[in-house]
């Protein structure tokens, strides 16, 4: 089975943080963080929100309107907006 790559994974190499140190800035626990980085976890938009916030990257949300098949105008969002709303 082909290894999936985690954006946030290489993003908190970039950076230089442990695991453990993007856990503590994004108020959440390091067995998270590596659970997400596997592909183990699906995490709720705020928690990754926070991570991403950490790893300075701004979490996009997206819509595509597809009519008959064919693909139709995407819209993207900060997640943050969403979730202030």
């Amino acid at each position: 089975m082909p290894s999936r790559r985690s954006p946030s994974r290489e993003r908190r190499y970039e950076l230089a943080l442990t695991q453990q140190e993007v856990a503590e800035r994004a108020n959440t626990s390091h067995t998270y963080i590596s659970k997400l980085e596997r592909g183990d976890h699906l995490p709720e938009l705020e928690v990754l929100q926070r991570i991403f916030s950490v790893l300075d990257e701004e979490l996009l949300i997206g819509f595509e309107l597809i009519e008959d098949g064919e693909e139709g105008e995407r819209e993207f969002g900060a997640v943050s907006d969403l979730i202030s709303a």
